[in-house]
């Protein structure tokens, strides 16, 4: 990451383009199951990711008023740079044998997830969480009678070097196009 104290560029408050949120489907897969991947933290695009042989990211939807509420990017300062952590929730619905399996090997594993905003179709049109260091289950809880009706998953990477990451490969169709090749 290269080292600047200088501003170098406008910050602008307002939004050029309304940002409603995340659309109900994120595309999820291994971490380990990527062969190689482009990215530049300079610039916080990821400009490629291939899967290994056969590998790819699965979909996985919250279909609710605000999917994937509570998802947010947290800078810590240490000592010589800032980190940024992010973290995610996702809800298994139901709690049977299959789920709890499923939550078993989640637990020993490291995740990417891939976002679409909606209302967004711009270089942000896609962020992406995982792809520095991997989103690993930090918490996974299931109450009785709760909304959730079913198993609340957090994921959470730590110790990132940059603030966002955001897929972009070219211009906004070639994005959608590789985003729609990443799907099993």
């Amino acid at each position: 990451m290269a080292c600047t104290d200088k501003i170098g560029a406008a910050i602008n408050s307002g939004c050029p383009t309304a940002q409603r949120g995340f659309a109900e489907e994120v595309l999820i897969g291994n971490y380990d199951e990527i062969a190689t991947k482009t990215y530049d933290v300079n610039t916080a695009l990821l400009s490629d990711v291939v899967m290994a042989s056969t590998k790819k990211f699965y979909s996985c939807y919250m279909k609710t008023k605000k999917p994937f509420d509570g998802t947010k990017i947290t800078g810590v300062e240490k000592l010589f740079s800032w980190l940024f952590d992010n973290e995610t929730k996702i809800v298994i619905a139901g709690n049977n044998p299959a789920n709890s399996a499923l939550i078993n090997t989640m637990v020993n594993g490291r995740f990417v997830m891939i976002f679409k905003q909606l209302g967004v179709e711009d270089n942000s049109k896609y962020p992406v969480m995982g792809i520095e260091v991997g989103l690993k289950v930090s918490a996974a809880e299931i109450v009785p009678y709760d909304d959730n009706t079913g198993w609340v998953v957090t994921l959470k990477e730590e110790m990132c070097e940059s603030a966002g990451m955001f897929l972009f490969k070219t211009d906004i169709a070639t994005t959608d196009a590789l985003w729609t090749s990443l799907k099993a």
